[in-house]
């Protein structure tokens, strides 16, 4: 009988941990530039130093710190991506900008 139980509480656990990381993951989606279609708009490439200056880690929200970045295009549209490392937990992520005003 105690056996039963034990198993009973490590699934409920499990469960729970997994719970709580589809919901950590899908509300990091949601955040302004985590994905191509919700990327931050800007007018001037500064504009992107400044954001990233005041980005936080979705996870422990400690500030990050730059380690790269690319230009992506998709059709007329043009998108710089900077990769992201959290100071505190090490979490790496890509901020996406939309930096198509930029250029007209």
């Amino acid at each position: 009988m105690l056996s039963i139980l034990f198993t009973v509480a490590i699934v409920v656990a499990v469960v729970a941990m997994a719970a709580r990381r589809w919901q950590a993951r899908h509300h990091g989606r949601q955040r302004l530039g985590a994905t191509i279609e919700r990327a931050v708009v800007v007018g001037r490439f500064d504009e992107i130093d400044a954001t990233l200056d005041r980005y936080r880690c979705p996870r422990c929200g400690e500030a990050v710190q730059r380690t790269g970045e690319f230009s992506r295009s998709i059709g007329t549209r043009r998108f710089r991506v900077a990769r992201v490392l959290c100071r505190g937990c090490g979490h790496e992520e890509r901020v996406h900008f939309d930096v198509t005003a930029a250029f007209h």
